[in-house]
C-alpha cells in the first residue's frame, strides 16, 4: 500500500502489486536506456511510489539506487549535491528541473555525469526543460501515470511538444478516447498492471 497526496482529493492508499512496480521498473530501463555500469539517484521520499520504484529498480536491475538527503531544501547546495554525485539519471519531480533552471548561472559549467532525469511535470515545465538541456546537456523526460496505475504509462522528453499531441504510449499500454458529453472526452489507459483500489474500497 502507497499513499497518494490526494492531489485532486483527499489522500488515501493505493494498493499496488508487486507485478506492477516490476513492471514499471522495465519500462524505466527501456525509456532510460539504463546501462549495468551506472548508477542511479531517487529525490523522491522512500515512502513514496518513486521511492519503491528505486528499490525495485536496484533489486531487479542489481544495480545501486542513491537516495539523497535534503531533497526538501531544494537549494543551491542540494543541486550541487545531485549534479557532483556521478549518478546518470534521477528519478525526481519538476521541482528539480525547475531548480535546475534557476540555478543555471551559478551551476551550468559544473561536470557532471548526470544525462537524463524523470520529470513528471506538466506542459508549463516545458520552457525550464528546455533550458535545463540546452545549458547543461541533460535530457529531461516526462512521465504520466505515476501512483494510482503502479507505473508509468506514457513518456516522452520534454522540449518535444506540439499543441494537441498525447506523449505516445510506451510498450504493453493502451490509450483510448471515451466519450463523456458532446464534444467532450476522457483519455482511458489500458493495462494490465493497474491498481487493484483504494484501501476499504478495492
Amino acid at each position: 500500500v502507497v499513499m497518494s497526496s490526494g492531489t485532486t482529493g483527499k489522500p488515501k492508499g493505493i494498493l499496488l502489486t508487486r507485478a506492477g512496480i516490476e513492471a514499471s521498473t522495465d519500462l524505466l530501463i527501456e525509456v532510460f536506456k539504463l546501462r549495468p555500469d551506472e548508477t542511479y539517484g531517487n529525490l523522491s521520499p522512500v515512502h513514496t511510489m518513486g521511492g519503491l520504484r528505486s528499490f525495485m529498480l536496484a533489486m531487479r536491475y542489481g544495480r545501486d539506487v542513491q537516495f539523497f538527503e535534503g531533497s526538501d531544501k531544494r537549494n543551491l547546495d542540494f543541486a550541487m549535491q545531485v549534479l557532483q554525485s556521478g549518478v546518470a539519471v534521477v528519478l525526481s519531480g519538476a521541482s528539480f528541473v525547475r531548480l535546475l533552471d534557476v540555478s543555471k548561472s551559478w551551476l551550468a559549467d559544473t561536470p557532471t555525469r548526470l544525462r537524463a532525469i524523470m520529470s513528471c511535470g506538466s506542459l508549463s515545465d516545458d520552457l525550464a526543460s528546455r533550458s535545463v538541456r540546452d545549458a547543461y546537456g541533460i535530457e529531461v523526460v516526462n512521465a504520466y501515470g505515476q501512483t494510482e496505475t503502479a507505473g508509468i504509462v506514457m513518456c516522452e522528453p520534454l522540449g518535444s511538444y506540439r499543441l494537441n499531441r498525447m506523449a505516445p504510449v510506451l510498450p504493453g499500454v493502451g490509450q483510448e478516447f471515451r466519450p463523456v458529453g458532446e464534444g467532450v472526452f476522457e483519455l482511458g489507459i489500458v493495462y494490465a498492471h493497474a491498481f487493484h483500489g483504494y484501501v476499504e474500497d478495492a
